[in-house]
């Protein structure tokens, strides 16, 4: 387990990666200010700064989105070239030569 805090007044965040520091003593050694705390398990969650919030997230949730969306685009990006070869009315050799062309331009 690790402690994060987020100093909300100067934008900086500290890492306890024992777990064991209390409010008390990130005050004692940063100063007062207005700190929140989050606990997260750097095995499992990671954490983000939003808007001047500590927010906790799932990494394996958060991998599996990445992944989606990326063959999202991909998907995307496949139904883009297969209009594009059909409209220059292209087999699909013809249009990987093409655009082996455009790429070295």
């Amino acid at each position: 387990m690790q402690k994060i805090y987020y100093d909300k007044i100067n934008n900086k965040e500290m890492i306890d990666i024992t777990g064991k520091k209390t409010l008390e003593q990130i005050k004692n050694e940063y100063g007062e200010s207005n700190y929140q705390e989050l606990i997260i398990d750097e095995n499992i969650e990671g954490y983000r700064i939003t808007d001047k919030t500590l927010e906790k997230y799932d990494l394996e949730a958060e991998r599996q989105a990445e992944l989606a969306e990326r063959e999202a685009e991909k998907q995307v990006l496949i139904q883009k070239e297969t209009a594009l070869k059909t409209k220059l009315g292209l087999t699909t050799e013809e249009f990987e030569d093409f655009k082996k062309i455009i790429k070295k331009l």
